[in-house]
């Protein structure tokens, strides 16, 4: 008698298993036709093939009139509970196997998770001649499944590392793995750690880049939200993983053809990783391709990050020898890069307020600036330096023309203050660094 009670209680109990697809279609086609149920048979197949396509049309949730006569279809079993805990199981199936409203069915799925949320009270039979089965308990304990936010319960347990709660909720509800829900389940883990305080969440930065890069759909939403909220710190320091991430999977962030990758983010937060970029392409710039020795080049690094914060864009004309010498730092350049014909040279070229300032890598060049509304040269092109030629970088036309000789930080600080340029004090960039 105990083994025989124990296969009961596991019958009861078990997760019933999706009718076999052709059997739902047959369902769903006769009720397509007939639009009311013959059998409650009928009934319970076609609660779980809500969302199936068939020969002679669209899906259930596509069509509001059948959708809705399916739910006065069931309405005669809603005061026997054994009978109804079957169809509401379909249509408990056919909610989580369905798009979680981003469907061009969204608002019959809404109408159906308002249905699940309200009938709950249904499942129990009150008179106590029919147990009900330990996932209606479930249900009823986890009414937030069918609310707008339904993976909110979760969230943090989830984020922390504990998935026995929701582990069980799914196995006793059949919530597949392939189910909106995980996705979903994944997003408010994004959210609750966007939404912990400035300390917390700066500790979580690396953590969250690693979960999210193997998501290959969800990845950009969940980086617009990790950006937007570092950027809302009150000190946002220079951070290397998440500058190199962004620009890794969306490119340049000033340059017009990629305006559309970085949309989504706040202009503070593209503002941000576009000062982040441009520290770090000076810092290349002068350390890895101008070849005039390490003292001076770490004076120009200097001077040049006080003003990363009033540099529009930056772009680099670089011969051959320094475009072969670029390695990794190709694709953070990518777009930025103009041919140097006639020499293996290389220039920093960057906009700045009024001024197109030209800075060669070798410091017997004089820094030239032009005028950013009459520059005599296009960057769409190869540029050449031999002074006043064809798309020549040197030019008489030139509004500045400074050579880097003893003192010459103050000479052109002074002679950038005049065309309204100021540096940023303390000698570093706002991103800091890390």
């Amino acid at each position: 008698m105990g083994k025989v009670l124990d296969q009961l209680r596991a019958r009861l109990n078990a997760v019933p298993a999706v009718p076999p697809s052709d059997r739902l279609r047959e369902a769903v086609e006769r009720f397509w036709v007939s639009k009311q149920f013959e059998t409650f048979r009928d009934a319970y197949l076609v609660c779980f093939g809500l969302g199936l396509s068939h020969r002679l049309g669209g899906c259930l949730l596509d069509d509001p009139e059948r959708f809705q006569a399916v739910l006065v279809g069931i309405a005669p079993w809603r005061n026997q509970p054994r009978f109804f805990r079957r169809c509401y199981r379909g249509l408990m199936h056919s909610y989580f196997s369905d798009g979680s409203g981003k469907t061009p069915h969204a608002q019959a799925w809404l109408a159906l998770r308002t249905y699940l949320h309200q009938q709950r009270a249904g499942l129990v039979d009150q008179s106590g001649s029919s147990p009900s089965p330990s996932w209606v308990e479930i249900v009823r304990e986890h009414s937030t499944l069918f609310t707008a936010d339904p993976c909110a319960r979760y969230a943090q347990k989830v984020f922390d590392g504990d998935r026995s709660e929701v582990d069980s909720v799914c196995g006793a509800l059949g919530i597949g793995r392939d189910s909106w829900f995980q996705r979903d389940l994944f997003l408010a883990q994004i959210h609750h750690a966007v939404r912990l305080d400035d300390s917390a969440f700066g500790q979580q930065v690396l953590r969250l880049l690693g979960m999210i890069a193997p998501n290959q759909v969800l990845r950009d939403q969940c980086l617009v939200q990790i950006l937007d909220r570092y950027a809302l710190l009150a000190n946002p320091q220079l951070h290397r993983e998440l500058r190199d991430t962004a620009v890794d999977w969306w490119r340049n962030p000033w340059l017009p053809s990629n305006a559309a990758r970085w949309g989504g983010v706040t202009p503070k937060a593209r503002e941000m990783v576009s000062q982040w970029l441009k520290q770090d392409l000076v810092q290349a710039f002068f350390n890895l391709i101008a070849q005039d020795g390490q003292k001076n080049e770490k004076a120009r690094v200097n001077f040049w990050l006080r003003y990363v914060h009033v540099m529009d864009t930056v772009q680099f004309a670089l011969g051959p020898t320094a475009q072969h010498s670029l390695g990794a730092l190709e694709k953070k350049m990518a777009g930025l890069i103009t041919p140097m014909q006639g020499n293996n040279g290389a220039a920093f070229v960057m906009t700045m307020g009024p001024l197109v300032m030209v800075e060669f890598a070798s410091m017997g060049n004089a820094l030239y600036g032009y005028d950013r509304r009459r520059v005599p040269f296009d960057l769409m092109k190869p540029v050449f330096t031999a002074k006043n030629s064809l798309n020549s970088l040197k030019h008489d036309s030139r509004e500045v023309w400074l050579k880097h000789q003893d003192g010459w930080e103050n000479q052109f600080d002074a002679c950038l203050l005049g065309f309204g340029l100021q540096a940023k004090a303390g000698g570093k960039s706002r991103a800091g660094g890390r």
